[in-house]
């Protein structure tokens, strides 16, 4: 049975959708600009063109529009993660594939660092950040595995996660691809080695 609304109602919950939409657009801008900490709520709902209410009807308070935002940027990761490996190819173009994404978004000014990492370098306490944090990471580690296919030893997939995010790492202090290019080698050597 298909549910029906008055149509105020339906309008209502749109323009609801629209501005948490919103709010989370303007969160991820200023957040990947100038970090969590220095954006405040006054700022998110400014840039969202949002009233101060509907931040509070949508979310309960910053954690929560922080946790949204990490959720958002999981979906992306995933997504970018997925769009990058060619399945049926082998496990050096796959992994040559996934750092050459990260280089990518590097050379198109599109990286700003790993935002799970961000998040908890800035709120360490809390409890949402680090969880989601947590998942990032078991994701990142099961899509090397997949990326290494069946066989692949635990021990190859740490290895090739920590040059991952040590590029990222590299990356972001030194503004340009080169820590992600030197990664990259040095993956795909593991990978020829195994």
């Amino acid at each position: 049975m298909t549910e029906t609304f008055p149509p105020a109602a339906a309008a209502d919950r749109g323009r609801r959708a629209g501005a948490r939409e919103r709010i989370l657009a303007s969160a991820r801008d200023l957040f990947r600009a100038q970090g969590i900490n220095a954006t405040g709520i006054d700022a998110i709902v400014a840039g969202a063109g949002a009233a101060k209410g509907s931040v509070y009807y949508n979310f309960d308070g910053k954690t929560a529009i922080v946790a949204a935002y990490l959720e958002t940027e999981l979906d992306r990761w995933r997504e970018a993660a997925a769009d990058a490996d060619s399945q049926s190819a082998g496990a050096d173009v796959r992994v040559g594939a996934f750092f050459d994404a990260l280089a990518r978004s590097i050379e198109d000014r599109t990286f700003v660092g790993c935002p799970f990492t961000n998040a908890v370098v800035e709120q360490p306490d809390w409890a949402p950040v680090r969880e989601i944090a947590r998942r990032y990471r078991q994701e990142l580690h099961e899509h090397v595995g997949r990326l290494l296919g069946r066989g692949a030893s635990d021990d190859l997939v740490m290895r090739i996660v920590i040059l991952y995010e040590g590029a990222i790492m590299g990356a972001k202090i030194s503004a340009d691809a080169v820590p992600v290019l030197c990664a990259r080698e040095l993956a795909l050597d593991l990978v020829g080695g195994a």
